[in-house]
């Protein structure tokens, strides 16, 4: 179990593990692709992405798939995507590799 805290207060408990499946679609999704996008890319049926993104939202008790792509993003679960950059990535409190 993890806890995290945002700036503004507010406090997720993230419960269990991710799959490493799951890592790879909130990272998809926090570059901004969506489940037919995701499903077209790692060959699943969009039925299965959309499993993946619920199974990855309830343990990280997150109200949607971009909010679960902000707590691994802060968790540092997934990479910050390309396109946020060094700067991007300090201000959402993770480490970036660009």
């Amino acid at each position: 179990m993890l806890l995290i805290e945002t700036r503004n207060g507010s406090t997720y408990i993230v419960n269990g593990h991710l799959t490493d499946r799951e890592k790879h679609v909130l990272a998809l999704t926090a570059q901004g692709k969506d489940a037919q996008a995701i499903s077209d890319i790692l060959g699943l049926s969009i039925e299965t992405v959309r499993g993946y993104i619920k199974a990855a939202c309830k343990k990280m008790n997150a109200t949607s798939k971009g909010h679960a792509a902000v707590l691994a993003l802060c968790c540092g679960f997934i990479p910050p995507p390309l396109s946020v950059g060094a700067a991007g990535a300090a201000a959402l409190g993770v480490m970036s590799s660009v």
